[in-house]
């Protein structure tokens, strides 16, 4: 198996840990490959670096919080490598293991035992083609205190127009993030719909929107 793994550079308690897993992964046959600014901190590995968008692997390993998943996905965009998070963060909504699980866990993925669950992305286009998103893609004012005039198509049909701070439109995975914060609702990971929240609208009938 070839595992790449990733990790929160600001936390020592992440870097020590990605030490051992890389240490862990090597001594069970592992082809390892680490991200090129994780190779800075942990140089005894620096000849395992790889660039993180040039990573030929089976599974990446992040070890941080959602953020470190986050960052990772946008420098793997297109190419479909599974990730498995090491949850050293606050929240932990995306991230499946706990540290103090995480030699067993890997012994059960070198093994062959997991699933793979897909996770819905935004396209995002404006004067062409960006980064796709996981989580979400917000819409607001450069300004404070003015507003935004906001037309809501979907299927190329208007379904709502109203004026508002800014909007929303989160995947599922995102549902439990900013979207949640601003009064969206929590939608399952593995439902294919998007989330169309308002950002404190002018209007009193404006509610958020779950679409397919």
């Amino acid at each position: 198996m070839r595992m790449g793994v990733v990790a929160r550079l600001d936390m020592p308690m992440a870097i020590k840990l990605a030490r051992n897993v890389i240490e862990f992964l090597i001594k069970n046959g592992v082809e390892v490959s680490i991200d090129t600014s994780l190779a800075d901190k942990v140089p005894e590995f620096k000849d395992l670096a790889r660039d993180l968008k040039e990573m030929d692997v089976d599974i990446i390993l992040t070890i941080g919080g959602d953020g470190t998943i986050l960052r990772t996905q946008s420098f793997i965009e297109g190419k479909k490598i599974p990730l498995l998070g090491v949850n050293m963060g606050t929240v932990g909504f995306l991230t499946e293991i706990d540290p103090k699980d995480v030699f067993q866990e890997l012994e059960e993925v070198l093994q062959g035992n997991y699933i793979i669950e897909e996770r819905t992305q935004l396209d995002v286009y404006h004067h062409g083609k960006l980064p796709s998103a996981l989580n979400e893609v917000v819409m607001m004012t450069r300004e404070p205190a003015k507003m935004l005039h906001i037309q809501i198509l979907v299927d190329d049909e208007v379904v709502e127009e109203l004026r508002a701070d800014g909007i929303i439109v989160a995947t599922p995975s995102g549902s439990t993030a900013y979207s949640m914060s601003a009064g969206g609702p929590i939608v399952d990971p593995r439902v294919e719909a998007f989330i169309i929240v308002p950002i404190c609208p002018f209007k009193l009938s404006a509610r958020p929107l779950v679409v397919s």
